[in-house]
């Protein structure tokens, strides 16, 4: 027996397995038998998920989560902050010469390095049982240099100035720059007093020469101020304050050189 066959009609609203199917195919008068999409209608509503509540365990985990990021970042900033004013105070010690070490101009020992070594001097001449003595030459009229020949001539005459100073000293003799146009000796294990004044004199006379820039000579003068030390000088501060004020005295006076 044969089995009925099924037309072209039927089988197009037949699904794979059989069954039929819902509003897949519509009538076309084409003929074509297009799939068409299903209506919105037709497509599922799924449930609308409600916001979840936060316990408050969470809350207060969340809390402090934020507070330990709010205090590592003003610790870091803190830090950025100490390191840079660090900075700033280490370059400005190192720019105004209060570091230890050497002038950058002549090459001499700067204030701060003259400070050690005048208290390790007179440390050990008291040991010894022996004096020292300072030295303090000043330029004068310094500043009226610069401003009529300029900083380059005001530069080249302390660089001769050091090394004038230098070339009339002992071997021993500690020569400093300890301000801008001011210079310092330390003298240890010194003779009697007249030999100290006679080489100041000397050192004086040395350095008022005229230099030679380019060719011009530049004329210049400087004063001396001695100070020895003595059983009451217990600070190298006292002992600096004499050789200051015999300085003064010498500039006052006319003086190329006074002993204190």
């Amino acid at each position: 027996m044969k089995r009925p066959r099924l037309s072209s009609t039927a089988s197009s609203s037949l699904s794979p397995r059989g069954k039929t199917s819902r509003s897949l195919h519509r009538p076309d008068p084409t003929g074509l038998h297009l799939p068409t999409l299903p209506t919105l209608a037709a497509l599922p509503v799924l449930p609308r998920a409600l916001p979840r509540r936060k316990s408050p365990a969470t809350k207060r985990r969340m809390l402090a989560g934020a507070g330990i990021a709010l205090l590592l970042a003003a610790a870091g900033a803190a830090y950025v902050s100490r390191e840079r004013l660090r900075g700033l105070l280490g370059k400005r010690s190192a720019d105004s010469g209060s570091e230890r070490g050497l002038d950058t101009l002549t090459g001499l020992p700067n204030r701060a390095e003259a400070q050690w070594w005048l208290n390790t001097r007179l440390a050990r001449a008291r040991n010894r049982n022996h004096r020292l003595a300072v030295m303090i030459l000043d330029i004068n009229g310094f500043a009226d240099l610069n401003e009529i020949h300029g900083r380059e001539v005001g530069d080249h005459v302390l660089q001769v100035t050091a090394a004038r100073m230098q070339s009339q000293l002992r071997t021993g003799d500690m020569v400093c720059r300890i301000a801008n146009d001011t210079f310092m000796v330390i003298m240890d294990a010194i003779g009697p007093d007249h030999l100290i004044a006679r080489i100041g004199e000397r050192v004086v006379t040395t350095v008022s020469e005229p230099v030679s820039f380019h060719g011009e000579p530049i004329t210049i003068s400087a004063s001396v101020g001695f100070a020895i030390s003595q059983d009451k000088d217990r600070t190298p501060e006292l002992l600096l304050d004499r050789a200051d004020r015999a300085l003064v005295q010498a500039k006052a006076s006319n003086r190329n050189v006074v002993q204190f």
